[in-house]
């Protein structure tokens, strides 16, 4: 199984390969470079993915969710259904991403979000 590294590599590689180079670094190791110093500390923190039936988010809070039905890794929240007397106790997953619906996905487990570097 390839490292963290190795696959940060290749896809630096990959995007370098079908667009040029961005501008910012100059090189391909200046970019990984960049980048792996960028996610070192998301690597370094407990990243276990959690079951939803053992346990779900808070409502609002955003965290990734794995779409076993193909769209992938996404971000997302809980969102409780409301009626005129209050929360009704459903709920339903939002997705950042527009156009995505609650019913095309298949989500078993999720992940906090990382909170972003200082």
């Amino acid at each position: 199984m390839a490292t963290m590294t190795q696959l940060v590599e290749s896809e630096i590689s990959d995007f370098f390969a079908i667009f040029g180079s961005p501008g910012g670094p100059v090189t391909i190791e200046e970019a990984q470079k960049t980048l792996l110093s960028r996610i070192s500390p998301l690597l370094s923190t407990d990243m276990s993915w959690i079951k939803c039936a053992e346990r779900l988010p808070e409502t609002h809070e955003h965290v990734l969710v794995n779409d076993l039905n193909g769209e992938g890794v996404l971000i997302a929240w809980r969102a409780e259904w409301q009626s005129v007397s209050g929360p009704t106790g459903k709920w339903q997953w939002v997705f950042q991403i527009e156009g995505i619906e609650h019913d095309d996905v298949r989500i078993e487990e999720w992940l906090p979000y990382p909170s972003p570097s200082a």
